[in-house]
């Protein structure tokens, strides 16, 4: 349904049995404007051109339908909510009234009725009337003096009404067809001046009068704000002025086009939005006046203003909490589908929207609530909301805790599990460090959501993982017995492996010791043979430069010597060929012992082979 109107709608109607009724078509117009309303409402008799000025206040020529016949054009109360001409971010709210008196057309009850729901609803109520000023206060007089017996209204102890600039409107007279001149006692007056003239207590002692006198306090203290407006007659036929609203303006008497100017000015400039207990109403707030009421006088009961802020505030404030947890749930959509999500990242977007959000969307809608109350349930409806996201983050956290933690047991353990990688002595200590490398990887992944979740989830994978741990822990143990039992077997092969190395490299050793004093011996013999013919010559020398007879006997001691040292080379060589005897010796010892060492490695091979498979039979499960 579309919230622009072009024409005016029906909004209080009168049904078969001549009680007002609210149309629900109108009223859910209304409702979809939320700026500030300036709500201008006119009531007066019948067929006196109240239509004619509310097309002006549009600005339209026509628009409400005037009533140039007998029957009033006008029933119940109209309506037509625009944008107000004037004040940006405003809604101006015309409400067109039945014409009072109307006897013809029903109940009388009727026009008070409409009188108060006119008051209740208005911030600028018009009083449209025709002739002079005297008789348009007493029939106003009339209506003032039953508005509290037919509206329910706060007095203080004694009797004055409390705060009715919180709920009554501005009010102005507009008295049409004016001829006569505004004078007191033969001075000239403006036509306010006037109005409060009229409005002074009367002299006397009837009880007309102290009834009149009476309204006319209740009038003054109703409406503190009020002025007066006098408007000539438009035109001088009769006949053009059942169609007023089709007569060219150029030919309408300039004082009257000039008094409606002024007067459609001022209303403008001087109306100010609806208040209620000093809180600006928009156009949402008065249908729930205007039902609460016309309820009350569907059941024959006076409307209370009391109760009408009470149904504002209920529909409202229900709607306010209604608005700001639906705006809530919206704002945190995005964070929903991004969880799960750190328990302070959480708070901060929920505490944040709440102020942002659901606080400024609450406060926008909510009226009346001083004590808090449907604050404090919107607060709670918010909580509760949270608190289920809460849960749902956990939920979340622990769902995708468990699933990293299996995808990451499957890519880094199982896998070898299933193949036996960790059936070995060691295997569990392995098998610890790639539970570790899983539990670092997951610790390490920044979004797993709230702490303790993925804390639980961590702590619950490692209690399950308990048993297979164990039985990994077994295993290994049982294929470390094993491979020691061989390792014992290996290291007596090993040691007598390596007491036969050492056996050999003695000998070697000595091998070689012996071929080194071998070939000393031989070059130092080789040395004192060189010396001693050294020596020889150079006692030949010396003998055959002395004495040279002494020749012979040098000989024969020379060939002494040599034959010496013949003697003493025999038994050298004698000497090594005993010891290469013994070396032949020692390398034959050194065959047989490397026999040995081939033997004894033979014997290791196959206690292996007997080993791998006898240790097969040791598996996981």
């Amino acid at each position: 349904m579309s919230s622009r109107m072009t024409s005016p709608k029906p909004f209080i109607g009168v049904d078969s049995d001549g009680k007002l009724f609210v149309h629900d078509e109108t009223a859910d117009t209304l409702q979809q404007h939320g700026k500030p309303v300036v709500v201008i409402a006119i009531v007066g008799r019948a067929r006196r051109g109240k239509s004619y000025l509310m097309n002006r206040l549009l600005g339209k020529q026509a628009g409400f339908p005037l009533g140039p016949t007998i029957n009033a054009a006008t029933k119940g109360i109209w309506a037509w909510i625009t944008d107000h001409p004037t004040r940006p971010n405003h809604n101006l709210l015309l409400l067109d009234t039945e014409g009072l008196s109307h006897a013809t057309d029903g109940d009388e009850n009727r026009d008070i009725q409409i009188f108060v729901l006119s008051v209740i609803l208005s911030s600028t109520l018009i009083y449209n009337c025709q002739g002079v000023i005297d008789e348009s206060c007493l029939e106003l007089l009339d209506l003032v003096s039953e508005l509290s017996e037919h509206l329910v209204l706060r007095v203080d102890d004694e009797g004055n009404v409390i705060n009715m600039d919180r709920i009554f409107p501005a009010l102005h007279f507009v008295v049409r067809d004016f001829m006569l001149e505004l004078a007191i006692d033969g001075q000239p007056c403006s036509p306010t001046v006037y109005l409060e003239h009229c409005l002074k207590a009367k002299r006397g002692f009837r009880e007309k009068v102290r009834l009149q006198n009476n309204s006319r306090d209740k009038l003054k203290s109703y409406f503190p704000n009020r002025s007066c407006f006098v408007l000539p007659r438009p035109v001088t036929e009769d006949e053009a002025l059942r169609q007023v609203d089709e007569v060219p303006e150029d030919q309408l008497q300039p004082a009257f086009v000039d008094g409606v100017t002024q007067l459609v000015s001022t209303i403008h400039a001087q109306s100010e939005p609806k208040k209620v207990r000093g809180v600006w109403m928009n156009s949402r707030h008065l249908v729930e006046i205007a039902r609460n009421c016309v309820l009350a006088f569907r059941q024959d009961k006076i409307p209370s203003v009391e109760n009408a802020v009470v149904a504002v505030r209920q529909a409202e404030c229900l709607k306010a909490v209604e608005m700001a947890l639906q705006f809530y749930k919206i704002a945190m959509q995005d964070t929903v589908e991004e969880l799960p999500l750190q328990e302070d990242e959480l708070k901060r977007r929920h505490r944040h929207n709440f102020d942002n959000c659901a606080e400024r969307t609450f406060a926008e809608y909510a009226i009346f609530d001083d004590d808090g109350d449907f604050y404090n349930r919107m607060k709670a409806d918010i909580e509760k909301e949270y608190t289920m996201i809460c849960k749902n983050n956990e939920s979340e956290a622990l769902r995708l805790c468990r699933e990293m933690l299996d995808v990451l047991f499957t890519s880094i353990v199982q896998k070898k599990i299933d193949e036996d990688e960790y059936s070995y002595s060691d295997g569990h200590f392995e098998y610890i460090q790639d539970l570790q490398k899983v539990f670092v990887l997951y610790d390490e992944y920044p979004k797993k959501g709230p702490a303790h979740c993925a804390r639980q989830v961590r702590e619950d994978f490692e209690n399950e993982k308990q048993t297979q741990t164990q039985l990994i822990h077994q295993t290994a143990g049982a294929v470390a017995k094993k491979e020691e039992e061989i390792e014992t077997h290996r290291v007596l092969i090993e040691l007598e492996k390596q007491q036969n190395a050492e056996a050999q490299q003695a000998l070697e050793e000595r091998l070689d010791r012996l071929q080194i004093d071998h070939e000393e011996n031989l070059r130092r013999l080789e040395q004192e043979r060189g010396e001693m013919r050294e020596q020889y010559e150079e006692r030949i020398r010396r003998v055959n430069s002395e004495k040279q007879h002494e020749i012979q006997i040098r000989d024969a001691e020379a060939q002494r010597i040599s034959r010496e040292l013949e003697h003493r080379m025999r038994l050298t060589q004698e000497q090594l060929d005993a010891q290469q005897r013994r070396a032949d010796q020692s390398a034959d010892q050194i065959r047989l012992l490397m026999q040995q060492n081939r033997n004894l490695e033979e014997g290791l091979r196959h206690a292996n082979s007997r080993s791998r498979g006898g240790g097969g039979g040791c598996a996981i499960m």
